[in-house]
C-alpha cells in the first residue's frame, strides 16, 4: 500500500507499506513527522501561518492520542471527517486509478519490489502531475 501524503500545491510525501502491514499510531506519526519536514522545505508559508489545517479520516492511528499530541506539537489543525460520501473521497475513485490498475503495484508483496518498479514509479509521477495546479 502507498500512504500519500499532499496540498493544494501537490505531492508533498509518499511511503510505502509492505505486504500486511498497518498503519499504527506510532508509524502514522513517523510520516506525519516527515510530511511536515517536506512540507517546511516545500511551502514554508503554510507552516509558519497559525497552524496547518490536515484533513484526514477517523479511523484509529489517525485518533490516537499519540497522533493528536504529535499533531499538536507541530501546531496542526484538523478537520473533522464527514461521514464518507463518494464526492467527498475524490482520491479512491480519481487519483488512484492508474496505480490500483497496475499490477505489478496490486501484486508487489514487499516494499523493495513495489517501490522499484518502473510502473509504480510511473504511477506515482502519473498522480504527482496530475495534483498540479492548473
Amino acid at each position: 500500500m502507498v500512504v500519500v501524503w499532499w496540498s493544494a500545491a501537490g505531492l508533498i510525501h509518499h511511503s510505502f507499506l509492505d505486504s500486511g502491514e498497518t498503519i499504527t499510531a506510532e508509524r502514522y506519526c513517523q510520516d506525519i513527522d516527515e510530511m511536515h519536514r517536506k512540507l517546511q522545505l516545500m511551502s514554508p508559508g503554510l507552516v509558519k501561518r497559525k497552524g496547518p489545517i490536515l484533513f484526514h479520516d477517523n479511523a484509529r492511528p489517525y485518533v490516537a492520542q499519540t497522533t493528536l499530541n504529535k499533531l499538536n506539537e507541530l501546531g496542526y489543525e484538523t478537520v473533522p471527517h464527514p461521514a464518507y460520501s463518494s464526492d467527498l473521497a475524490p482520491t479512491t475513485t480519481t487519483k488512484f486509478s492508474s496505480i490500483s490498475t497496475t499490477s505489478s503495484v496490486r501484486n508487489a508483496s514487499t516494499i523493495d519490489t513495489m517501490s522499484n518498479r518502473p510502473s509504480s514509479n510511473s504511477s506515482l509521477l502519473s498522480l504527482k502531475s496530475s495534483m498540479q495546479p492548473g
